[in-house]
């Protein structure tokens, strides 16, 4: 009868065991908050059924026992709507472990990253707001990138830039534990850099073993392919005194050309109107821009490619090899005169959604316990970022006039 009650047991405590890992696998990878009452009488729902199953075991502890008698290992659950360690701190703290962000965006951890609410938008290979910005920078808040300040093991990192933003592709992520986002009351700690809030990457900095990464990836449209490669290694020493962890990791993706690329934007897509009665708003395809051309064309004080003051040969465009041929314009839109649909003019659909990225990076820590409470350590954090992305999609316009002299070698007989 004992050994009945002991497989009795045991089976219980596995139906419990999956239940918490189910519930535990239905939360991960979600983001926000809870969104209303009914999900919390779920949990707690949830929550009794977990608690009446453990009192089934509690019968017969004795025989329990003799199942089992080794050490038993903690269940931690935790789920992406729910700020753990939020509650017992003075600020909102939102923890994300290192699976839970890799199964939201396999990618790499910034994107995931960028996918909670609390950032917004930030400076990536997929958004891009200025000439040479290149990397991945957070933006807690949409209060700028400047005011988010990037921690690695509760210790600031070296800037990528000289306004001081961190380039988060450049830290490890084999060996990230977690990652936590303050959001709140950061910047009487930590200063002005702070005033959105903080995010800290932290390292397991006790890995023991091997852990290899490899995976790679293609868009359905047969493009933005990816390839990552990965290795990190942990050992102790010195009767577990000390410790020494290691990564190598390098991650390369082609990253989306052309707007054209895609079927939802390739349609020269246009919206005429202003809103009114007279005005309405009106969806258009096929609408090219007329202030310029493919090759260039010659256009008036107004930009407009026609012929007038200042301008006697507006209206000409050029043709690869120098030669010229009249500007064509298509079907007008009343109340946008810059904009016709079909003729010569160029599509605004040639930005680049999502650039290139290629990067290689190296985090190595040696550390060793002198005494209980006193710690010496050595950290190696280097890595090389190269993002490629086409910010201004066709340089079609010059702010400034300048001037083309009859004699220029470049123009053709009929334009001279």
């Amino acid at each position: 009868m004992t050994n009945q009650s002991s497989k009795a047991c045991a089976l219980d405590q596995k139906v419990q065991l999956s239940l918490i890992i189910v519930a535990a696998n239905a939360a991960r990878g979600r983001e926000g908050a809870v969104k209303n009452s009914n999900q919390i009488a779920n949990s707690l729902k949830a929550g009794s059924a977990l608690v009446s199953l453990a009192i089934l075991c509690a019968g017969s502890p004795a025989a329990f026992a003799q199942a089992d008698g080794g050490e038993q290992e903690a269940i931690l659950v935790t789920g992406s709507r729910i700020q753990r360690d939020g509650y017992d701190q003075p600020t909102p703290v939102t923890v994300m472990t290192a699976e839970a962000l890799q199964n939201s965006q396999p990618s790499t951890l910034a994107d995931a990253l960028n996918k909670l609410p609390q950032l917004g938008g930030g400076r990536s290979r997929t958004f891009c707001c200025e000439v040479g910005t290149v990397g991945n920078y957070l933006n807690l808040r949409s209060l700028g990138t400047t005011r988010t300040l990037v921690l690695l093991d509760g210790q600031r990192v070296v800037a990528t830039r000289e306004s001081g933003d961190v380039d988060v592709n450049l830290l490890p992520e084999l060996l990230v534990e977690r990652v936590d986002v303050v959001t709140g009351g950061a910047s009487a700690a930590y200063g002005s850099d702070a005033v959105s809030g903080v995010v800290n990457y932290v390292i397991d900095k006790k890995f023991t073993g091997l852990k290899l990464n490899l995976q790679g990836g293609i868009s359905n449209y047969g493009d933005d392919q990816s390839f990552r490669i990965g290795a990190a290694g942990g050992a102790a020493f010195a009767d577990g005194r000390g410790h020494f962890v290691i990564g190598v990791e390098h991650f390369k993706t082609d990253g989306i050309e052309s707007l054209n690329d895609r079927p939802s934007s390739n349609n020269g897509h246009f919206m005429a109107g202003n809103g009114t009665a007279a005005a309405p708003y009106v969806a258009l395809n096929g609408v090219r821009q007329n202030t310029a051309s493919y090759g260039g064309v010659i256009v008036d004080a107004g930009g407009l490619p026609v012929a007038g003051a200042g301008a006697p040969l507006g209206g000409l465009r050029f043709l690869p090899g120098g030669s010229t041929t009249p500007f064509v314009f298509g079907t007008a839109i009343p109340g946008s005169p810059a904009y016709t649909i079909g003729g010569d003019g160029i599509e605004n659909n040639l930005a680049q959604p999502a650039g290139s990225l290629r990067t290689e990076k190296l985090y190595a820590r040696l550390s060793y316990d002198l005494a209980d409470n006193v710690t010496a350590f050595v950290r190696v954090n280097a890595g090389q970022s190269t993002n490629r992305m086409r910010v201004l999609a066709d340089n079609r316009q010059r702010g400034t006039a300048f001037t083309i002299f009859n004699d220029n070698a470049y123009l053709s007989s009929a334009v001279k």
